[in-house]
């Protein structure tokens, strides 16, 4: 007999918070159910009949504040978009934006350079078309090194996927950009350190990068010559 299947998934970012610290992950639920065999051999996916499931959760989630909701998105395309056109505004005054730090003391910018999800196309709107976070808050972040002494940018160099978004985290004042680009983290990580751990870029072009930022002859050698702390 020909057998037929009702399948829906569903995928939800979760996050656990414990003792000042939190971890998001993805949950994700398959529902099937056997239209010709008895419910009770899936018991599971039995909830699949239930519709409310599927708005109940999508209830909870428009109930939570939007700093919950960014935080849960963790910089996913999907949801940070969604968030950009239902609450464009929201991003202006989010304390999450302005006051949250990672477990090294990264701002928010540093978690965003450090977060390989990230797309170039969104965050180009959102970091530079001062229409989402103040002009002056990017800034000021970009500036602010975590509790090893690196910049968001470093971070931007290892973990983006392209040379466009790593450029997104590149001071505008040409003082800070030339402080970061020749700067040292307390693990004695240079720019260059972390560019070259990026598998995501093609190396030749991100060496001309760092090349064209980093001109100082004596500057580039000491970087190449000095092994970091591991």
């Amino acid at each position: 007999q020909h057998q037929q299947y009702l399948r829906k998934d569903i995928r939800m970012n979760v996050l656990f918070t414990m003792n000042q610290k939190s971890i998001v992950t993805e949950v994700q639920f398959i529902l099937k159910q056997h239209l010709e065999l008895e419910q009770m051999r899936y018991p599971f996916y039995c909830i699949g009949k239930h519709e409310s499931f599927l708005f109940d959760s999508l209830k909870i989630m428009q109930e939570l504040s939007f700093d919950a909701q960014l935080q849960i998105a963790s910089f996913h395309p999907r949801d940070m978009s969604h968030l950009m056109l239902l609450y464009p505004h929201h991003f202006q005054h989010s304390q999450f934006i302005t006051s949250s730090r990672d477990l090294h003391g990264g701002n928010f910018m540093f978690q965003m350079a450090n977060n390989s999800h990230v797309e170039y196309a969104y965050a180009k709107v959102l970091l530079q078309s001062e229409n989402f976070i103040p002009f002056d808050v990017i800034q000021t972040q970009l500036a602010q090194k975590n509790d090893f002494g690196a910049y968001p940018l470093m971070f931007a160099l290892w973990k983006q996927s392209s040379l466009d978004a790593i450029k997104l985290f590149i001071p505008k004042s040409p003082e800070q950009a030339h402080l970061v680009w020749n700067s040292f983290d307390r693990l004695k990580m240079s720019c260059i350190g972390y560019g070259v751990r990026n598998e995501k870029v093609d190396m030749s072009s991100m060496l001309r990068l760092l090349r064209d930022n980093i001109q100082d002859e004596h500057k580039w050698q000491n970087f190449i010559e000095t092994p970091d702390a591991n």
